[in-house]
């Protein structure tokens, strides 16, 4: 696709992104990424640690599993 291509609105981060190099592009998926998987795993930490000292907020769900998807919107 092309910029020139009919597109949706674009949001600011979008337009940015497009005045940026393609290494840079690039970098910033990198580190995004990285901040993501970061991001998962503390959650999976606290997560874990609620389970085990069997915080209320987890007994009302079926499983554990099932609350965090829910909580979440990970399945």
């Amino acid at each position: 696709m092309s910029v020139d291509d009919e597109l949706p609105p674009l949001t600011a981060s979008v337009e940015r992104y497009l005045q940026s190099t393609p290494a840079e592009r690039s970098d910033a998926i990198t580190q995004l990424g990285a901040l993501l998987a970061a991001t998962q795993a503390e959650l999976l930490d606290v997560v874990t640690a609620a389970s085990i000292a069997g915080d209320p907020a987890l007994g009302g769900a079926a499983t554990d599993a099932s609350w965090l998807a829910l909580r979440t919107n990970i399945s």
